[in-house]
């Protein structure tokens, strides 16, 4: 899977001299082309979406998520967003593995530094429109025009002209993958413990954990046999490796443990796995 760290890519556009495309989509029909025109010119990229207060742009980091993984060449989503930290949570949670903060004049500074710890504690990469070290100077920004029809001539083109034509390899080599991870628990409940009631705490659990920075998906589950070791599952998904320990640690991950979880669980296996891809 060549998702890869945004804070990687633009160190190694900066120790090499080059900008990295960053296209801007306003189009679900060209993340395709984009990524096959990519492909086509062995170019790393940067797929921007505009994350907006009110607005579902789950679907689109989805279809970027899946472009990716079908590829070889080293790709990063982005999205460029205000410091709502709601909308950066959403951001993260849908599968944007960089941030870049378009901080208004009058923003408040708390606002600001929430936002900035929410992408930490998910181990997201946050930039800051205004600065000028790696958040947009080592950016090649470029947008396509809003007929899909063209789209890859225009995609094309237009990696070809930038100073990171050619440069996939050598960005793949440099930078580090970026890897989800899935939390998996398997565990049995106390003899005496109300099916309904397991039901009840897991139902809680979802939405108490899916709110944790760095978390994309919380299931839980019933072994389908009832004569397998273990009869219970909880399988969280995170962002990346950085949010095994700030989940363990959140707050709200250790009142839900110690007040809920904790007092019907019996015997529990507990494994962190990353992707293989």
């Amino acid at each position: 899977m060549p998702l890869i760290h945004a804070a990687d890519l633009l160190d190694h556009a900066r120790n090499m001299g080059y900008r990295v495309p960053a296209f801007e989509l306003t189009n679900l029909d060209h993340i395709v082309p984009i990524v096959e025109a990519a492909e086509h010119t062995a170019t790393p990229v940067i797929l921007i979406f505009s994350a907006e207060s009110g607005r579902s742009f789950t679907p689109a980091l989805a279809a970027a998520v899946a472009a990716a993984r079908e590829t070889a060449i080293p790709v990063v989503i982005e999205a460029r967003t205000s410091s709502d930290s709601d909308v950066v949570a959403g951001a993260i949670r849908g599968g944007a593995n960089s941030i870049l903060l378009s901080q208004a004049a009058d923003t408040p500074p708390e606002q600001v530094e929430t936002a900035i710890q929410l992408a930490s504690a998910s181990g997201v990469p946050l930039f800051v429109s205004c600065d000028t070290s790696t958040s947009t100077h080592y950016r090649d920004y470029r947008r396509l025009p809003a007929s899909h029809k063209t789209a890859y001539a225009e995609a094309e083109r237009g990696l070809v002209e930038s100073s990171g034509n050619g440069r996939a390899a050598q960005a793949l080599a440099a930078c580090r993958p970026w890897l989800e991870v899935e939390h998996l628990i398997v565990y049995n409940v106390k003899d005496g413990c109300d099916v309904r009631f397991v039901e009840k705490m897991m139902a809680h659990g979802r939405t108490v954990l899916s709110a944790i920075p760095g978390v994309r998906r919380v299931f839980t589950g019933r072994a389908l046999r009832r004569d397998d070791r273990y009869q219970y599952c909880w399988l969280v998904r995170f962002a990346n490796p950085a949010v095994v320990a700030s989940y363990r640690d959140h707050p709200d991950h250790v009142a839900f443990a110690n007040t809920q979880f904790r007092p019907v669980a019996a015997d529990r296996i507990s494994i962190d796995f990353e992707s293989a891809e």
